[in-house]
């Protein structure tokens, strides 16, 4: 993030259509200064107990912090610098889920 240029970054599953076209028209209306975030985003999300997915308590207690989810966002490379960073730093959580 830290070496790119680019401006925004996507993130979605490899069986996922992308129209760019969309996209870039969503971009443009936003000031380049601005940061941005095209996407889903849960709130007050409780874990699966049961089945395939599911989470212990030990895992995550009760309700988890806001997440991005679904086939995909767009988000500013401001916002993406700042995950890398908040990683590094070791102050996210992993949330357990089908991706990982």
């Amino acid at each position: 993030v830290h070496a790119v240029s680019a401006r925004y970054v996507v993130k979605c599953g490899d069986d996922t259509f992308v129209r760019l076209d969309s996209i870039i028209t969503e971009v443009n209306k936003v000031q380049s200064a601005r940061s941005l975030h095209i996407g889903n985003i849960n709130f007050h999300h409780r874990p699966l107990r049961h089945g395939k997915w599911a989470v212990t308590y030990e895992e995550w207690p009760e309700v988890y912090p806001q997440y991005a989810n679904g086939p995909g966002y767009v988000i500013s490379s401001d916002i993406a610098g700042a995950i890398v960073s908040e990683f590094r730093d070791q102050k996210l959580s992993v949330i357990k889920g089908h991706e990982g």
